[in-house]
């Protein structure tokens, strides 16, 4: 068991902040099946850089300035 969790510690990268071969691949295939208007990708590190790139997207879009947060949102365990 231990063996094969290092093995596989070593070959998947569960940390995107910083550029590794292994994630620039895995873009370029999953932007690959999305259609032409589709064609940009980020990839977050946290739920929070996640949230944060969202709201910007989402405003930049819409020249909204306003977002609903319901209660519980950043924490889905509800701590």
């Amino acid at each position: 068991m231990a063996e094969a969790l290092a093995r596989q510690m070593t070959a998947v990268n569960t940390n995107a902040r910083y550029v590794q071969e292994a994630l620039v691949d895995y873009a370029e295939r999953l932007l690959a099946t999305f259609p032409e208007e589709l064609s940009k990708l980020s990839i977050a590190c946290t739920w929070s850089e996640a949230n944060d790139l969202a709201v910007r997207v989402a405003r930049f879009h819409t020249g909204g300035e306003g977002i609903i947060v319901t209660r519980c949102a950043y924490d889905p365990g509800g701590n």
